[in-house]
């Protein structure tokens, strides 16, 4: 978790208000590569389900993670 604040700060002072976190907008169908609102069960082009593409939120912090995440990039809490 250390290296990450340091990582996060290093980016604050260098002009991000986020540090090295990506904001996820939306969804990527695996299938067709379509992108989707988050949290749509299905793609809206070829209707293959979204469930494995939908981002982990943090119990801890409540940010939204890449959906194969380990750890939140924000707070370093273990999913």
């Amino acid at each position: 978790a250390e290296i990450w604040e340091a990582v996060d700060e290093y980016c604050r002072a260098q002009g991000s208000a986020r540090g090295a976190v990506t904001i996820l907008t939306h969804v990527v169908c695996p299938y067709c590569g379509t992108p989707n609102d988050i949290g749509e069960a299905n793609c809206r082009a070829c209707g293959a389900p979204l469930a494995d593409a939908q981002p982990i939120v943090c119990g801890r912090c409540g940010f939204l993670n890449e959906p194969h995440a380990q750890r939140c990039v924000n707070c370093g809490a273990k999913f």
